[in-house]
């Protein structure tokens, strides 16, 4: 899971003249459902630019023994409400009108 988490994060620290790549064991395709083994990724600009069969290329993560999902997208949302300092009291304060007005820009949000 670490490791997981580690691929997302390096993702993000990616500057666009850098590039990333990596050696997977597993990595799971999520056009096809399929697990593919011994892959090779690489990233550039912060995206995926390449996926191929690991054939001994170079790499800057080894991660043979793990597996990688890329593709998986936090979905989640509120759109009625906001969590914020003052959310307890709002709830006894606030009418319907306003969920609904605010749940607007929560929506722009995402």
């Amino acid at each position: 899971m670490i490791k997981i988490l580690l691929i997302g994060l390096l993702s993000l620290a990616i500057s666009p003249a850098h590039s990333l790549t990596i050696h997977c064991g597993n990595m799971l395709d999520v056009t096809s459902g399929k697990m593919l083994t011994n892959m090779y990724i690489e990233m550039k600009n912060g995206l995926f630019s390449k996926v191929e069969k690991y054939n001994n290329q170079s790499v800057d993560l080894e991660m043979k023994n793990r597996y990688c999902l890329p593709g998986l997208i936090d979905m989640h949302t509120h759109l009625s409400h906001e969590y914020n300092k003052n959310s307890y009291v709002e709830k006894f304060q606030l009418n319907e009108s306003y969920y609904a007005l605010k749940s607007t820009l929560f929506a722009k949000r995402t």
